[in-house]
């Protein structure tokens, strides 16, 4: 009789943890994959960069000139961040990023066929914050997750480089160049605002793919008081992150 009862106490305890299995996986397959975890990622972002530039009117010792001319310029930035979920739809992110601004500026002369061209660039160390808002467009699914999002914020950013790349020919059909990489009371701080919008990809390994396109723009000027202009840099971009949930 003992045997008896045992034997069927171990049956109902197989056939209950056989319906909660059972249970758990009808209810993942429910629920399908989630956007809920903390998030590292790397993001690259080409820019095409321009400038609003006016002359400083407390230092006015100099004329815009040819710096009208300058055009935009295609520039990387780089940014390593880990982003945190407060809400389901809510998150916020941070890290530390490589910014780069610039300009490309050229000249011809075709009665002497001489030219001259340059271009600049202006770089710099920056610690992004950033609010995202996101909606999951399959949230049934369990082998990709495809969101919408809005994410925006500000960078602060700290003055690392300059270099700017020149070249001209001469009337007598010689090519120089020279490289100049010191700049004239720049900024030692900057502030710039961003947003971006796009498609964030989640797989069931936790490895995603975030595609966005971008507008950046700097609040505050490349110089200091004491420059000859007010140059304010700001650009539109796309990006690629390579995302990993933890």
């Amino acid at each position: 009789m003992q045997k008896n009862i045992l034997v069927f106490l171990f049956l109902l305890s197989s056939v209950c943890r056989a319906q909660i299995v059972d249970l758990n996986s009808i209810s993942q397959k429910r629920d399908g994959l989630k956007d809920t975890s903390v998030e590292v990622f790397y993001e690259a972002t080409r820019y095409l960069v321009q400038r609003d530039l006016s002359l400083n009117p407390f230092y006015n010792n100099t004329e815009l000139g040819e710096k009208i001319n300058e055009t935009p310029r295609n520039l990387f930035s780089h940014q390593l961040g880990i982003r945190v979920p407060i809400s389901k739809f809510i998150s916020v992110d941070a890290g530390v990023s490589w910014i780069q601004n610039g300009e490309n500026y050229s000249f011809e002369d075709h009665q002497s066929d001489s030219s001259y061209s340059y271009t600049t660039c202006y770089r710099y160390f920056g610690l992004p914050v950033n609010i995202m808002a996101s909606l999951p467009l399959n949230p049934k699914n369990e082998e990709i997750l495809i969101s919408i999002f809005l994410r925006g914020g500000g960078i602060p950013h700290l003055y690392q480089s300059f270099l700017q790349k020149t070249e001209w020919t001469t009337t007598l059909g010689s090519k120089e160049s020279e490289k100049i990489k010191s700049l004239d009371n720049p900024s030692s701080f900057m502030f710039s605002g961003h947003i971006s919008s796009g498609l964030d990809l989640l797989s069931k390994t936790n490895w995603g793919v975030r595609i966005a396109v971008h507008y950046r723009h700097s609040l505050t000027n490349t110089f200091t008081k004491s420059g000859d202009y007010i140059h304010k840099p700001y650009g539109l971009g796309y990006s690629m992150s390579l995302t990993k949930k933890l």
